[in-house]
């Protein structure tokens, strides 16, 4: 090789490793590739690569074998992706029975992935039983075929990793990758691998995301050295991540006159983790017990979940299991008839009580006195609720102290609730 040649290579190389061009093309020497020669001779200049026209961009054709999940929610090299839910609300059989499917092809929670995934889980949060607990009722409720089975255990493994957290995880992790590589990375759940484990502290959340750059001593003086976020780890390795992350600490707050784009933010922390991240779905429980709203809400439009009708929707609803831990997808009318069973049987118990309120104070009270001195637990929209109920029902009547024939209490319109005296099949009352 020519010196000259022998010198453009040195000099690709000292810029791969982060040098000026500028000072390489000045230097009039050749540039070894050691590490740190090239740290103490380098700047520490970024060098920003050429671009593409945007009628080049337009012009290139959408690669589908980049896609991962969805309709490219989750695709190689983009940013993480987060899941969001409350502590105890099943994040992690989320996680476990997502992973099983997309390992033999299968959709799950409404994502279907591309081809059959290779995924990895480092997760903190479950011990051994736990897992097995997990992952054996996930299994029977899949009911796998054996080649299924075979899939499953080709292309998952999970890791119990705890100590491990920010730039120290990412370095391993990419040892792990280029190891054996995934498409599919699976954290449960983020604040056990953020140092300090405070998803409000910005800082860590971008080191941790965005990566930074470190000052290091190579021989006696300072250098600026990159370390990688897991964003430049999954985009270098042509790879997709879902994170999984809290709610914030109080979950009865009121999201009723949310908009999409506010539920983008529902997770704990600083805005950052949200900016950080590409997508996010929103694990919420319902009002009905078991039940859980499913909510796409960064990317959603890439989610592909569609209703029977094939229009997009970015809501669905799933339940936990009944017989083993794992989750079944339920229809919005299920949800409507499982809501409206439950809150009968709550308004049956809530009658029950006011009815027995009603007879200690032999038979007939006032309106507002009830309601002012409800049974402990019940609400006055829940008794409210229940008085309905037992008016169409006929055990309750609402009438005035005049209608009713009481003198004494308050004024003949004074409002009262009584008892609807019972008969027996001889019309007796009994």
């Amino acid at each position: 090789m020519s010196k000259t040649a022998k010198e453009k290579t040195d000099v690709r190389e000292f810029v791969a490793n982060g040098g000026s061009l500028q000072k390489a093309m000045t230097t009039g020497k050749r540039i070894k590739g050691d590490n740190m020669a090239i740290h103490q001779e380098a700047e520490s200049q970024p060098m920003i690569p050429k671009g593409r026209n945007l009628i080049e961009v337009a012009a290139r054709k959408i690669d589908p074998a980049n896609n991962l999940l969805g309709d490219r929610w989750i695709a190689k090299g983009l940013r993480a992706a987060l899941v969001v839910g409350s502590t105890g609300i099943g994040k992690s059989s989320t996680g476990y029975q997502a992973a099983m499917s997309f390992a033999c092809g299968r959709e799950a929670f409404g994502l279907t992935p591309n081809g059959k995934l290779r995924v990895l889980i480092i997760q903190a949060e479950n011990d051994a039983d736990d897992e097995t607990e997990m992952t054996s009722g996930i299994e029977s409720y899949l009911n796998l075929e054996d080649w299924e089975r075979q899939d499953v255990a080709t292309n998952t493994e999970v890791v119990t990793l705890r100590g491990l957290t920010g730039a120290a995880l990412i370095d391993a992790l990419e040892i792990k990758f280029r190891e054996s590589p995934f498409d599919l990375l699976i954290i449960d759940p983020l604040d056990v691998y953020l140092p300090g484990g405070d998803p409000t502290n910005v800082e860590e959340v971008a080191k941790f995301f965005d990566g930074f750059t470190e000052t290091r001593y190579l021989g006696k003086e300072p250098t600026e050295v990159w370390r990688k976020g897991l964003n430049s780890l999954t985009q270098e390795l042509k790879m997709g991540a879902l994170v999984f992350a809290h709610t914030p600490k109080t979950t009865n707050r009121d999201t009723s006159t949310w908009n999409e784009d506010d539920w983008a933010y529902a997770s704990a922390g600083a805005a950052k983790l949200n900016n950080s991240t590409s997508a996010s779905l929103i694990i919420s429980p319902t009002d009905t017990a078991g039940v859980y709203e499913f909510r796409a809400a960064k990317r959603r439009k890439r989610i592909g979940w569609r209703d029977h009708e094939g229009n997009k929707v970015h809501v669905r609803f799933y339940a936990h299991g009944t017989t083993s831990i794992h989750w079944e997808p339920v229809s919005g009318q299920e949800v409507q008839k499982r809501r409206e069973d439950a809150a009968q049987d709550r308004n049956e118990t809530n009658l029950e009580a006011i009815a027995e309120r009603i007879q200690d104070s032999g038979g007939a009270i006032g309106r507002q006195e009830l309601l002012d001195n409800l049974p402990a637990g019940l609400t006055v929209k829940a008794a409210k609720a229940a008085i309905a109920v037992g008016k169409t029902h006929g055990r309750i009547v609402e009438q005035t102290a005049k209608e009713m024939g009481i003198t004494g209490h308050g004024g003949a319109n004074k409002v009262f609730v009584a008892l609807v005296a019972s008969t027996d099949s001889e019309g007796e009352e009994q």
